[in-house]
């Protein structure tokens, strides 16, 4: 028990004898509490000059982007538009993406410790076409070679 709240003991009533204030009580609130000898509320505070101006220029960038709103809904300016778009993205497009693919594969062949002297694929050819040639025709000759000796041992 905490100031003659609560249960004198928690055995046999089933809770742990936790004693909570009523949060749902509203208390009335006082009444007659102004006096003249108060000081008079504070004045409103003057706005900041920061504010103002972000006020005033984003009123002009609105202004600004309902005009260009307008004149891109025109069918002319908009077919204007979009010719030098495209041809822009079609001149740019292809070089771009060549330097980029360029760019990349020099950083990859630093990376790798690849020298510009390489030639790719040529890590699969382990021989030359002119050994390979070489290695056939031996193969040929040991065929020959093989059958001749068959033909004598029967």
């Amino acid at each position: 028990m905490y100031n003659g709240l609560g249960l004198r003991t928690a055995r046999g009533s089933g809770t742990n004898g936790y004693v909570q204030r009523n949060l749902s009580f509203a208390k009335p609130k006082p009444q007659g509490t102004f006096s003249y000898d108060q000081p008079p509320p504070k004045p409103a505070r003057r706005p900041n000059a920061d504010i103002l101006l972000h006020r005033s220029k984003r009123q002009i960038e609105v202004e600004c982007l309902t005009y260009q709103e307008e004149l891109e809904g025109s069918e002319n300016f908009r077919k204007k538009q979009l010719a030098k778009l495209e041809a822009h993205v079609k001149r740019n497009s292809e070089s771009a993406l060549k330097e980029e693919k360029e760019t990349e594969m020099n950083r990859i062949k630093d990376a790798f410790g690849i020298s510009d002297t390489a030639v790719e694929g040529q890590a699969f050819k382990f021989e030359s076409e002119k050994q390979r040639e070489e290695r056939l025709a031996r193969y040929a000759e040991e065929e020959r070679l093989e059958k001749r000796r068959r033909l004598r041992d029967r």
